[in-house]
């Protein structure tokens, strides 16, 4: 590698910006499903779920940002997802474990989360410590935010598709169901 003239780097025209998309802060944000994935942990199956925060209710400009949950599909932690499914406003039995069941409870509509930071060594996990109803109408500017994060997810779907998971057992790119009906959103 060359030596680095720091010179060619002094101005702001000499930088590139990165289309790369970050994780969402601590705080309340309203998110929307965009994808998820199944695999196993510890011979254990669970199911991640992406999202994107459209609303940043503590103002920390998280908007757009991504923040991932997984959930573990065992008798123990099943009311994880039984919680989200109610702040979707799902009414119906479902098998979280059937893809196609679980896809229509994760893209029923936007929620608001409580997400803690909490350092493990020298990563930062984000967990979220609760889920709630949204009460937002979903606007044209989050409509891009949601776009985005789906083209992020279906690049990653394709690199995961190349590299996949030991124990992965499928991956879903998905478009909320009121996606192409924002305005009929009842919040």
């Amino acid at each position: 590698m060359p030596k680095i003239q720091l010179s060619d780097f002094a101005t702001s025209e000499n930088t590139q910006t990165t289309n790369s998309i970050q994780e969402v802060g601590p705080g309340k944000k309203t998110v929307l499903a965009v994808g998820h994935e199944y695999f196993t942990i510890n011979d254990k199956p669970v199911v991640s779920v992406r999202f994107v925060c459209l609303q940043d209710h503590d103002h920390a400009d998280d908007e757009g940002n991504v923040l991932t949950d997984t959930f573990f599909l065992n008798d123990k932690a099943i009311w994880r997802i039984a919680r989200y499914a109610l702040a979707t406003g799902w009414k119906e039995a479902f098998d979280p474990e059937i893809e196609e069941e679980l896809m229509q409870v994760m893209m029923a509509g936007p929620v608001t989360v409580s997400v803690k930071l909490e350092q493990n060594g020298q990563y930062t996990n984000r967990r979220v410590t609760r889920y709630d109803p949204s009460v937002i109408k979903i606007s044209d500017d989050q409509k891009s935010l949601v776009e985005s994060a789906e083209s992020h997810w279906a690049g990653y779907l394709s690199w995961r598709s190349k590299n996949p998971r030991p124990g992965q057992r499928s991956m879903s790119a998905g478009k909320s169901q009121k996606q192409d009906q924002y305005d009929d959103i009842p919040f």
